[in-house]
């Protein structure tokens, strides 16, 4: 029985081991090369670029970054349209999704204000590149967490060359090139998890500045942030907070009800106060609650684009149920639609030539492979598994029409949100060579893009 239970107990040292060992200087360098190389060759780019127009909800989300540099508000009025003359100034935007709650007398943008909010300050100084530099960012951001993690069990350089590879020979890349919301997303998912599945570091910032951290930011608070991280996501992909219920678990599993109850803080605080700005913007906690949206097409910079009729009075009398916002809550309360499209769109999901995970992200099969072989007995990891599958559940049965996403998708533009979970899924990475044949997948299907 000792000699059984000798290999368990020098596991157990190791594993501590390699959580109390700090990075290497080596690999802390290499990152922060990789890093200053990505995040600013964006601000190299020059406008306008290819694709030539402005896709998707990018007009939205761009639009609202410079409304709140210049105006300080999200309402979008002739001035605004006028500010994509600036760096767009021949093309179309063909998708600008505004909302209204007043039969559209008063017009804001009809998309989360979160990542336009945060990009802001660099789309001040950089303009639409600002944007993508902001993205590249988040990144890198989500790469470093992932390294982090998977230190805990692997040599530094292994985990820093897995969770590059993980992240940036994927479709995910690709995402930082637009003015989106992904990426951000992919931060909020990995920042959630990191925050759940790693421990606190021994060694604390010291001095006055030190002591000013440590009183927010130390290991009684971190389910608390952990739970906080994950609202960044699930504002613009509500879905996604079912990613969170693994570091829910965990928090409860650590201190039980009281850590149950400190995520749930957490999340609740974050929820308030990113709804409260909404509310002091538009009046409404989410441009996607109780009010009016509709895409309209700019064709004409120096004035408003068309925007859906008024509806007469007549037309409120005699259509009851049309007095207030169409497309306000409705579109939430729908039943799955499960019938002959899911097993083929299943198929799609994970080898599909337009949205296959294992194509675009080639990362992933390691992940799911090296999860059956190393840590499938880990409840909070099976935890990780049922929650994405429940993501792309939803996503595959609520919008069976539109489950890649739209607006010239590259790869599964919805299921991106939720990748980095799959990260969290590995623990032992071996044969050391795997990551090897991760960048060689990746540079067949992913190199294209």
């Amino acid at each position: 029985l000792a000699t059984r239970r000798r290999p368990c107990l020098r596991l157990a040292r190791d594993a501590n081991a390699d959580r109390l060992r700090p990075v290497s200087r080596m690999v802390r360098l290499t990152f922060a090369g990789l890093a200053l190389f990505f995040v600013l060759f964006p601000l190299t780019l020059q406008k306008p670029g290819l694709p030539q127009d402005l896709k998707s909800d990018e007009p939205a989300y761009y639009l609202m970054a410079l409304s709140l540099v210049h105006d300080f508000d999200l309402r979008c009025e002739t001035k605004d349209i006028q500010r994509l003359t600036n760096e767009f100034p021949y093309n179309n935007a063909n998708n600008l999704i505004l909302m209204t709650d007043d039969d559209w007398q008063t017009v804001w943008f009809g998309k989360p204000y979160l990542v336009s909010l945060l990009a802001a300050p660099a789309v001040a100084i950089f303009g639409a590149d600002g944007f993508l530099a902001t993205n590249m960012a988040l990144l890198m951001l989500s790469i470093w967490l992932g390294a982090l993690y998977l230190k805990r069990f692997n040599p530094d350089g292994l985990a820093l060359l897995f969770s590059a590879g993980f992240f940036l020979l994927s479709n995910a890349f690709a995402y930082v090139f637009w003015i989106h919301t992904e990426v951000l997303c992919m931060a909020s998912v990995t920042a959630c998890l990191y925050l759940a599945f790693t421990p606190a570091a021994i060694a604390m910032p010291t001095g006055r500045w030190g002591r000013f951290v440590r009183s927010f930011w130390n290991a009684a608070s971190r389910p608390a942030w952990s739970g906080a991280a994950i609202i960044a996501g699930a504002y613009n992909k509500p879905i996604l907070a079912l990613l969170g219920l693994p570091a829910l678990y965990l928090a409860y599993r650590a201190e039980r009800t009281r850590g149950a109850a400190k995520w749930i803080a957490g999340a609740a605080v974050a929820g308030i106060v990113v709804c409260a700005i909404s509310i002091g913007f538009t009046g409404h906690p989410s441009a996607y609650l109780g009010v009016e949206r509709s895409g309209v097409r700019v064709l004409d910079f120096t004035r408003m684009p068309d925007l859906p009729i008024a509806r007469s009075e007549a037309y409120k009398e005699a259509v009851p149920e049309a007095s207030g916002p169409r497309n306000s809550w409705s579109w939430i309360f729908r039943l799955p639609e499960v019938d002959r499209r899911l097993p083929e769109n299943l198929g799609y999901f994970f080898v599909g030539r337009h949205t296959g995970l294992l194509l675009y992200a080639p990362f992933s099969g390691l992940c799911l492979l090296l999860f059956f072989f190393y840590g499938r007995r880990s409840p909070e990891r099976w935890g990780v598994l049922a929650a994405l599958a429940g993501v792309a559940f939803f996503f595959l049965t609520l919008i069976p029409f539109n489950w890649h996403g739209g607006g010239g998708f590259i790869g599964n533009r919805y299921f991106v949100n939720a990748l980095p979970a799959l990260l969290f899924l590995v623990t032992r990475i071996a044969p050391a060579w795997l990551p090897v044949a991760g960048f060689a997948l990746g540079g067949i299907f992913v190199g294209p893009i």
